[in-house]
């Protein structure tokens, strides 16, 4: 008896697979911003002048809501199967 090679369910699950090792390397990139954030908020209420240290946590939480898109897109991925090009290109 043969095994019948499916080539399009291969191809799903290694999508999937691929898809699930890059949320949680994602994920664990969110938990590491956010807590590098809170420990730079020190630095901005230490900074002298009014711009101190604005634009560098502006980046970091522009950052992180880049990531946070990102996560979102892969996470409905897995509930719907299809990926969202909207979220991507606004994030």
């Amino acid at each position: 008896m043969w095994i019948k090679f499916d080539p399009v369910a291969w191809f799903d699950k290694t999508v999937k697979l691929l898809f699930a090792f890059i949320l949680l390397f994602l994920i664990f990139g969110l938990l590491v911003g956010a807590a590098q954030l809170f420990v730079n908020l020190k630095e901005l209420v230490s900074a002298p002048g009014i711009t101190g240290r604005y634009l560098g946590i502006i980046t970091d939480v522009l950052t992180l809501f880049i990531l946070v898109e990102l996560s979102r897109s892969l996470v409905s991925y897995f509930s719907e199967e299809r990926l969202r090009l909207t979220f991507i290109v606004d994030a």
